[in-house]
């Protein structure tokens, strides 16, 4: 069985400062479509640095040039993702790459803490749309690990890349 699975292009944001915040929610299911996912997180954070040519590779997509590229969907060890994306500086040095996952199954930010455990909240929704994200951050050695949350149900529907310097990443306090 396949996973669909988009990518996040997350934007910075205040802080949210309502005690009422759905910050603290956590959602948690866990299945085996999941472990895929995390196979395919790691392995795309391992190549990192990544290049136009390591993402052709990891997707089996054909990306070319430099700048904003994107296509999909693309299957990967039987995880659909629905877009993958890069972004690369007109020398060809990458600076960001992107992948979106459908919330179903919703995998929560319980079994994202299983992986990651240093993962702070970076971003939260504006109240602009109901497809905003909560966004939190593993910092790499390479730069960010970035997850997005769908506000209205805290289900992941994102992860994305940036090189160090290219994406701030300063966390929120939840308390």
């Amino acid at each position: 069985m396949t996973v669909p699975v988009a990518l996040l292009l997350a934007a910075g944001c205040a802080p949210d400062n309502n005690e009422n915040s759905d910050v603290s929610r956590e959602v948690t299911t866990m299945t085996d479509q999941s472990t895929d996912i995390w196979q395919l997180v790691n392995d795309i954070a391992s190549q990192a640095p990544l290049s136009t040519d390591k993402i052709n590779s990891l997707f089996q997509v054909q990306l070319s040039g430099t700048g904003r590229q994107s296509t999909g969907p693309a299957t990967v060890d039987g995880v659909t993702v629905a877009e993958v994306g890069t972004v690369t500086r007109p020398d060809g040095e990458w600076v960001f790459s992107y992948f979106d996952i459908a919330p179903s199954p919703c995998i929560g930010l319980d079994e994202l803490k299983s992986h990651y455990s240093d993962v702070a909240l970076t971003d939260v929704p504006r109240g602009h749309s109901p497809e905003e994200q909560y966004v939190w951050t593993s910092q790499q050695p390479w730069g960010a690990l970035n997850f997005g949350f769908r506000e209205r149900d805290y289900c992941l529907v994102g992860v994305s890349l940036h090189t160090e310097g290219d994406w701030t990443n300063t966390p929120i306090p939840t308390n």
